[in-house]
């Protein structure tokens, strides 16, 4: 309606959590718990583990909250023993790398699945075997963990070979998360900084703080509106600046698609009104621009007056008839 977009202010302020994830391959002796670091190639595998966390540990950010290591056995063998092993060996990998950086107790936690049917279920489901088909409705059978893992064995023994040989070891795992929260940044340098190498630091009022310094609809002002949308595209406020941003370059595909995600307040709704009116629907736009004063915001019964104002001029039609036709050839 040619009006100078309303941006709302970014008010997000929650801690910023993150998480850093992998999966090590650690060989054991067998039916054995304790780690060997120089056995096979576990140097290699407990490297990735302590690169992972080494990475968020001298990130001056970041502050570790809880490291969590969760060992997985294959359905080889007995499930007791199974549950054995994955309990055991969980723990000996976690008191390893709390060992290697004399980390508290407390920010340790583990857990384990005795056996990875899941994981099987998975690589059997893609996978080309003759009997795929009916080794998965064993798999999803209600039978027990054993009894299921002989069946397969013994009606399937050749495809069995191939799953103990190929697909068991694989599933001998250890999965770890790191989680870590963010500082949160004061000065406003320090945030322009934060923003220009890394911008995924920074909360949605971390991106209000910064907006603020520079002229509304500037373009450093846009970019930063925008750059909040791309970190946060789930977030209402963020959604609804970055329509009204798009909506005054003329991209209204582009606006509709953050609309729909700019929740139901009343300056989304009037957003959608200015929407509206922009692709010529004004019966829609005056519908939207209602809802929105009925829902306290003045902008709202000032643009529906501007619309109906639009909307109520009479149509002047002119009629010229047989007659007048005959006169004007004349």
């Amino acid at each position: 309606m040619g009006r100078t977009p309303r941006y709302v202010a970014l008010t997000g302020d929650s801690v910023i959590e993150r998480t850093a994830e992998g999966r090590a391959f650690v060989d054991f002796v067998v039916n054995r718990t304790e780690i060997r670091p120089d056995y096979r190639g576990n140097r290699k595998e407990i490297a990735k583990i302590i690169e992972s966390i080494d990475k968020v540990k001298n990130d001056p950010d970041a502050t570790i909250t809880r490291i969590t290591i969760k060992g997985y056995a294959s359905p080889e063998g007995s499930y007791a023993n199974n549950v054995r092993l994955a309990m055991g060996r969980t723990a000996a990998l976690k008191e390893y790398v709390r060992k290697h950086y004399n980390f508290d107790q407390e920010i340790m936690m583990t857990d384990y699945e005795p056996e990875d049917w899941a994981g099987l279920r998975e690589w059997v489901a893609g996978c080309t075997l003759p009997h795929r088909q009916e080794i998965l409705r064993i798999i999803d059978s209600g039978m027990e963990p054993d009894p299921k893992d002989r069946e397969i064995k013994r009606v399937y023994p050749a495809e069995y070979k191939e799953i103990l040989d190929s697909v068991y070891p694989a599933l001998r795992h250890s999965d770890y998360t790191v989680r870590y929260n963010i500082r949160t940044y004061v000065d406003i340098d320090e945030l322009k900084r934060v923003f220009a190498t890394a911008p995924r630091n920074l909360r949605p009022v971390d991106f209000q703080r910064i907006a603020s310094t520079y002229a509304v609809g500037s373009p450093e002002y846009d970019q930063v509106y925008m750059k909040a949308v791309e970190v946060y595209p789930g977030d209402v406020q963020c959604n609804l600046n970055a329509a009204n941003i798009v909506m005054r370059r003329g991209d209204l595909v582009a606006a509709a698609g953050y609309l729909d995600r700019a929740g139901d307040s009343a300056q989304a709704v009037f957003s959608r009104g200015e929407l509206a009116a922009l692709t010529g629907d004004l019966e829609r736009a005056a519908h939207l621009f209602e809802n929105a004063a009925d829902m306290g915001l003045d902008a709202g019964a000032e643009e529906l007056q501007r619309v109906r104002a639009l909307t109520d001029r009479p149509t002047v039609r002119y009629l010229i008839g047989p007659a007048a036709m005959e006169e004007s050839k004349d």
